[in-house]
């Protein structure tokens, strides 16, 4: 049996540099989803623990993503949190748990490029 839990809607600032499509840099409003296999005893869903996995998305989206397109910047934070060491937040929980999936919800504005307004989903999985 696959057991997952989804946690969702972490709200982050980012701003990326498209040069495939020729847009200088500009910034989005996003929402991060993480959905994680785990073993029986589940992923620790709990304030500390969504409250380092926010620290660390301020952190990792705290520079420019240089020749990105919204596709790439999902796949990077999918990289980012695939690999984490979360041995690293000293959680006094004892479980396991894999990151399979990330989806950035991009929040779209009409803008000088004519970006859509609305939502726009990208998800990396495993």
């Amino acid at each position: 049996m696959r057991q997952q839990i989804k946690i969702k809607d972490f709200s982050i600032f980012f701003t990326n540099i498209n040069k495939e499509m020729n847009l200088s840099g500009h910034s989005h409003f996003g929402l991060v989803s993480m959905t994680f296999d785990h073993n029986k005893t589940g992923f620790p869903a709990f304030g500390a623990t969504y409250q380092d996995i926010k620290n660390e998305l301020e952190q990792f989206t705290e520079k420019a993503f240089r020749e990105s397109t919204n596709e790439e910047v999902a796949r990077r934070l999918f990289s980012h949190f695939a690999e984490l060491d979360y041995g690293k937040f000293n959680w006094p929980y004892e479980t396991k748990f894999w990151l399979t999936s990330l989806t950035l919800s991009v929040r779209g504005v009409q803008d000088k490029w004519g970006h859509a307004d609305g939502f726009a989903d990208y998800t990396v999985s495993k």
